[in-house]
């Protein structure tokens, strides 16, 4: 069976590593952290969500706040309405992180909304500034991180994850499956960044099912159950379950991701559907919020310990041994 890269564990720790930037800036600048959360619809799973890191954002000292815009009649408007909010909340000085809850309704630019956020306050890093830094190699350490590049969360905490397991990326054939460009294109181009030779691909793709068994590393991220089989893998491939599913079962329900259940007889190593790459993106939404609070200290702090902002030491390793 498949060892399991434990996400909800990793998590623990990166958090543990946030906590004390956060501290650093308050005992050196006497500043606190603000992520401004903008909110438009009143879907369930959203709400959750955001009130998930309003939690996560409080057990740490970061200021986390929830703007909610009002859904017009007119998607038009509603954009309009939403790129005001961002650009409002762009001037205010105690909010050094802006992420827009997604999806929005039906309708909405979203991509013109997302635009609207300053590069400097970008806390997901789904901007076109940061999209271009990870293939531009601006500032990359060996690591393929980049001094104070940002990347989008969970990317960079899939990433993360495969540096506290120790996973060797050199020379490994990559397939990244979904071509988002919040985690799809920036996951391919980071692999790439760390030598790894990654292809990638969509759903549509042409004998994806020969891509995934020639793959030592499958990142699954294209939002399909069940589209990652046993029978298609390379036997000891690693496998990143992006994905999340709701399954009913009756009246119960359950998660599972874009692979099936029975991938971890083949498996190597599997991120857990919940608990693999879920809690990571959240860590690093919080450690993005405090490495933009320290770059706009008079003086940057060095936060090469923290997640979000990095990651380049590691004091705390969970497995050493190569893949």
């Amino acid at each position: 069976a498949a060892r399991k890269l434990d996400g909800s564990k990793v998590n623990k720790l990166v958090i543990q590593e946030v906590s004390q930037q956060v501290e650093a800036l308050k005992q050196m600048y006497n500043a606190m952290p603000g992520l401004a959360v903008v909110s438009c619809g009143s879907r369930p799973d959203s709400e959750v969500y955001m009130a998930k890191k309003v939690k996560l954002a409080s057990e740490l000292g970061i200021s986390c706040k929830i703007f909610r815009v009002e859904e017009q009649s007119c998607p038009e408007t509603t954009t309009d309405s939403l790129i005001e909010e961002v650009q409002r909340l762009k001037c205010e000085s105690a909010v050094h992180g802006i992420i827009v809850q997604l999806p929005l309704p039906h309708g909405v630019h979203t991509s013109r909304v997302i635009e609207a956020i300053h590069h400097k306050k970008d806390a997901d890093a789904v901007s076109v500034f940061w999209q271009g830094r990870p293939s531009s190699g601006e500032g990359d350490d060996p690591k393929g991180y980049g001094g104070f590049t940002l990347s989008p969360c969970t990317p960079r905490g899939i990433m993360e994850l495969l540096n506290r397991y120790d996973i060797t990326l050199l020379g490994k054939c990559a397939v990244v499956i979904g071509q988002s460009q919040s985690v799809g294109l920036p996951m391919a181009l980071m692999l790439e960044r760390r030598l790894a030779t990654a292809t990638s691909c969509s759903v549509h793709t042409s004998n994806l099912m020969d891509a995934f068994r020639g793959a030592d590393i499958v990142v699954a991220c294209a939002g399909k159950r069940g589209l990652v089989r046993q029978d298609c893998l390379k036997p000891h491939a690693l496998v990143v379950d992006v994905g999340i599913h709701v399954v009913k079962q009756g009246e119960k329900q359950s998660l599972m991701g874009d692979g099936e259940p029975g991938a971890s007889g083949t498996a190597s190593y599997l991120t857990p559907v919940p608990g693999g790459v879920g809690p990571m993106t959240v860590a690093m939404m919080m450690a993005n919020t405090v490495q933009l609070s320290s770059m706009m200290q008079p003086a940057v702090l060095d936060i090469s310990s923290v997640a979000g902002a990095c990651l380049l030491a590691h004091p705390s390793r969970l497995i050493r041994e190569a893949f």
